[in-house]
């Protein structure tokens, strides 16, 4: 390889060697997934005063990126919306100087910039998509909390008449996290658990 083609290839931003190369991204791009989800999960759970990860398993967080499509999507949208302004940053850049310049308050020049740029829509990337998370979990709360009727009955002891009802928060490999009538938190562990009755009728057999 040449020096020139070696100069071109090192001078390609992130956003232009994901869309060349995009094999080369997918771990990492699941990586970021897996992160995103932690942090989604973290957020969500954090609003009934839950330390997730003290409940969660491994495998738990391989999952969490696809415990939540709508997410996904917003994380597409997010991405490509960060993506087009970096493209238009660039236009004017090349296109309107004098117009980038000011608007940049006339950094564009030092050597820093690029990093610099990568560095701002990553962070207008990351507080949308926090922004977002927070508001989803708050309005996923407040729903839970209005609620009046229940969508599961836990089983302890179908022989001594020994069960619960509540709303369902979530739940990891071990764990189920529910709302009951009361409006209190209860953190329960499937182990205690001799069987689940969803609000469909139908039941669900725990280990």
């Amino acid at each position: 390889m040449s020096d020139n083609a070696a100069d071109n290839k090192t001078s390609e931003n992130p956003f232009q060697l994901f869309f060349k190369e995009p094999q080369r991204f997918l771990g990492i791009a699941y990586l970021l997934l897996i992160l995103l989800g932690m942090l989604q999960e973290g957020v969500y759970y954090s609003t009934f005063k839950i330390n997730i990860f003290e409940y969660s398993e491994v495998f738990d967080f391989l999952m969490a990126p696809f415990r939540h499509s709508i997410s996904i999507v917003i994380l597409c949208f997010l991405f490509f919306v960060s993506y087009a302004l970096y493209l238009f940053d660039l236009f004017l850049q090349k296109n309107h100087p004098r117009i980038h310049d000011i608007l940049n308050w006339r950094v564009n020049k030092k050597e820093w910039f690029q990093a610099y740029r990568i560095a701002a829509f990553s962070f207008f990337f990351l507080s949308f998509l926090f922004y977002y998370f927070m508001y989803n979990s708050n309005k996923q709360k407040n729903n839970l909390l209005a609620k009046e009727t229940t969508n599961v009955k836990i089983v302890f002891d179908s022989q001594q008449n020994n069960y619960l009802v509540a709303n369902k928060i979530g739940a990891t490999t071990n764990y189920i996290f529910i709302l009951d009538k009361e409006k209190q938190v209860q953190v329960v562990p499937f182990a205690k658990i001799e069987r689940i009755y969803l609000n469909n009728n139908k039941q669900k057999g725990i280990k």
